[in-house]
C-alpha cells in the first residue's frame, strides 16, 4: 500500500456505495477510515464512532491526518413507507450528518470534501426535459431535501474544495434498486411501472466509485456535477434489459400508478416520475466503463447465485 496517497474518511462507509468505495480505495493504495454509529465497534484505528442526531463525533479523529472526506451518510430512501415520521428521519439523517461533518472538516486540513446527493433535486417528474446542473429545482419532498442537503455542505468551501455529485439510480448487484427488483424478477413478476415511458437516469456502482476517486485525486476540478450515465433510458427499456440479464421474460402488464400508490404511498411519484439528466459536464472529464444499460446490467452477473 502506498501510504503517501493519504487517508480517506467515509461517512456511510458500511452502506451499499460505501462498501464498494472502501474496497476500491484500499486496492488503489489509500488508507480508509469509516464513521460508524456503533460505539462498540469503534476502535480508533479504522472505525470511528459518531452520532449525527446528537452531533457527536469521535474525538480521536482530531489526531488522525485526513486527506479527503466522502459523505455518503443518510437513511435509505427506499427503506420504508414515506410517512411524515419516516420523511423526517430521511431529512435529519442527511442534514444533521452533513452539518456535523462539515463543522469538523473545517478544522481538519483537508484537500477535498466529496458530497453525494441525488437527482431528486430536480423533483419527481420533469417529463422529456433534459436536466443540466443549472436546471431549476423541484418543489416536492425530495427536491427540498436535496436543496437543504447541498446547502448543509456549502460551508466547507471556506476550508477545502467541495464536490457535489447528484447521482442517478445506482445499479449494483448487492444493493439499491437491483437488490429489490431481482427477487420478483426471478419469479417472473417484473413489469414496467406506470406508463413505462418515464426517463430513468442511472449509474453503475463501479462508475460511481471511479467518479468519487477522480474527485479525490483532482481537487482543482471541484464543482457541482450530475453523476449519471450519458444514456438515460425509459423505465420500460430498463425493465426489459433487467429481465433479459436474468434470462427472464416480462409477462405482466404495467403496474398501474394507483396500485403503486397503495403499496408505497408518496414514493410512487418518484418511481413513476421522469428525470432525464444531462451529465455532459462530468463526462467531459472522464469516460464511464458502463455507459449503456445493456452492458451495465450484464456486467452484474445477476443470474449467478
Amino acid at each position: 500500500m502506498d501510504e503517501a496517497k493519504g487517508t480517506v474518511l467515509i461517512a456511510g462507509g458500511r452502506g451499499f456505495i460505501g462498501r464498494h468505495l472502501h474496497s476500491f480505495l484500499k486496492q488503489a493504495g489509500w488508507t480508509v477510515k469509516i464513521l460508524t454509529r456503533s460505539a462498540e465497534t469503534a476502535d480508533g484505528k479504522t472505525l470511528f464512532h459518531w452520532d449525527p442526531a446528537r452531533q457527536i463525533i469521535d474525538e480521536r479523529l482530531a489526531d488522525t491526518p485526513i486527506t479527503a472526506v466522502v459523505n455518503l451518510a443518510g437513511k435509505n430512501i427506499g427503506g420504508g413507507r414515506w410517512t411524515r415520521r419516516f420523511k423526517e428521519t430521511l431529512y435529519r439523517s442527511r442534514i444533521d450528518a452533513t452539518r456535523l461533518l462539515v463543522e469538523h472538516a473545517c478544522r481538519w486540513r483537508l484537500k477535498v470534501f466529496v458530497q453525494i446527493t441525488g437527482i431528486g433535486y430536480y423533483g419527481y417528474d420533469r417529463g422529456e426535459e433534459w436536466l443540466p446542473e443549472t436546471a431549476h429545482p423541484g418543489d416536492d419532498f425530495l427536491a427540498r431535501l436535496s436543496i437543504d442537503w447541498e446547502k448543509a455542505a456549502r460551508p466547507v468551501e471556506g476550508s477545502a474544495p467541495l464536490f457535489i455529485f447528484r447521482t442517478g439510480v445506482v445499479l449494483g448487484r448487492d444493493g439499491g434498486m437491483i437488490a429489490k427488483l431481482r427477487p420478483p424478477a426471478l419469479l417472473n413478476l417484473l413489469s414496467p411501472l406506470g406508463s413505462g415511458r418515464q426517463w430513468m437516469s442511472w449509474i453503475h456502482i463501479d462508475d460511481l466509485v471511479r467518479v468519487i476517486h477522480w474527485a479525490i485525486t483532482h481537487p482543482t476540478q471541484a464543482d457541482l456535477y450530475n453523476a449519471a450515465s450519458p444514456h438515460p433510458v425509459r423505465n420500460k427499456t430498463f425493465t426489459y434489459h433487467l429481465a433479459s440479464s436474468l434470462n427472464k421474460a416480462i409477462f405482466l402488464p404495467n403496474a398501474p400508478r394507483w396500485a403503486l400508490r397503495l403499496a408505497v404511498g408518496e414514493m410512487e411519484r418518484a418511481l413513476t416520475g421522469s428525470l432525464r439528466v444531462d451529465a455532459r459536464k462530468l463526462h467531459a472529464h472522464l469516460s464511464f466503463q458502463y455507459p449503456k444499460i445493456e452492458e451495465a446490467l450484464q456486467s452484474l452477473s445477476l443470474v449467478r447465485h
